[in-house]
């Protein structure tokens, strides 16, 4: 998505209606305080977070946007990672 009032790239996670339902909308709402109170290099930080719609049935957080390949991507793609970069990569998020 596109940041309009500060011209910048973001991604935006959306809770639907219909798994919030299934999963109850308070898992989202306790991952948005996790995610909030991170602070780390290697962690994105939250930007803000609301509900939107006529009845406010969506709820969603907004976080920079990163191009390039998740982790699940490459994993997906490569199946095994080399033990030096899953050594990397591990020390980079802990």
């Amino acid at each position: 998505a596109e940041d309009l009032k500060h011209k910048r790239k973001v991604a935006v996670k959306v809770l639907r209606p219909e798994l919030a339902a299934v999963l109850g909308a308070e898992r989202f709402v306790q991952e948005i305080k996790t995610t909030a109170s991170l602070q780390h290099p290697h962690i994105l930080p939250l930007f803000d977070s609301g509900t939107a719609g006529p009845a406010g049935e969506f709820l969603y957080y907004v976080m920079p946007y990163i191009e390039g390949e998740t982790l699940r991507d490459k994993l997906n793609r490569e199946t095994q990672l080399g033990i030096e970069e899953a050594v990397r990569i591990a020390t980079e998020v802990a």
